[in-house]
C-alpha cells in the first residue's frame, strides 16, 4: 500500500482535472474495502481527490455489483416507464433496474432512448426548486384525457411485441 502512495503522490503535482489511475483505483478498492472510512478519509491517500470523486469513482465504476454489460430491450422500457413517471430522477430509476447505477441510467437515457425517441414526455413535473407556486391550483373540471402523456393501462412487458410502439 505505501508503494501506491508514493506512486500517486508523484503523479499529482498540480491540481488539475485528471482522471483515475489503475493505481488509484486499485487503492480506491482497497480503501472502501474498510466500510469504517468516509470517502473524505479514501481522499486523503489519494492527493488531488475529493470525497465526492472518490464516491462518484467507486459507485459508478469500480462497484462489484455495478453491471456494465450491453443493456437490455427490457431495461430500455422500464427506463421509459419509469421516466414518464418520475422524470429524469435516475437513482430513483435505477432502483428498479438490477445493479445499474444512477449515472449509468442517465448516461443511458441521454445517449440512446432521448436519441431514438425525442418526443417523450414525462408525467412528473414537480418543479426542482423550492419556489410556491404564485396563484393556487385549481383543478380543471373540462380537462380533455386525450391530452394525457401518460397510459394507465397495466400491461406486462412479456405480453408487448414491441414496448416501444406505446410511446
Amino acid at each position: 500500500m505505501q508503494a501506491l502512495l508514493l506512486q500517486i503522490d508523484a503523479q499529482y503535482s498540480t491540481s488539475l482535472r485528471k482522471r483515475f489511475t489503475e493505481a488509484e483505483d486499485n487503492l480506491l478498492r482497497t480503501l472502501r474495502a474498510n466500510d469504517k472510512m468516509t470517502w473524505d478519509e479514501i481522499a486523503s491517500y489519494l492527493p488531488g481527490r475529493t470525497g465526492r470523486q472518490c464516491k462518484d469513482r467507486y459507485n459508478n465504476y469500480l462497484n462489484q455489483q455495478i453491471v456494465l454489460k450491453n443493456w437490455t430491450t427490457e431495461e430500455d422500457f422500464i427506463i421509459i416507464q419509469k421516466y414518464q413517471q418520475y422524470g429524469p430522477r435516475w437513482t430513483t430509476i435505477a432502483k428498479f433496474l438490477n445493479n445499474r447505477s444512477g449515472n449509468n441510467v442517465k448516461n443511458r437515457w441521454y445517449k440512446s432512448i432521448a436519441l431514438r425517441y425525442p418526443n417523450l414526455q414525462t408525467v412528473a413535473t414537480a418543479p426542482r426548486h423550492n419556489k410556491k407556486p404564485e396563484s393556487p391550483v385549481v383543478e380543471n373540471q373540462n380537462s380533455d384525457s386525450s391530452s394525457e402523456v401518460f397510459n394507465d393501462d397495466i400491461f406486462e412487458y412479456h405480453e408487448l411485441d414491441d414496448p416501444f410502439l406505446l410511446i
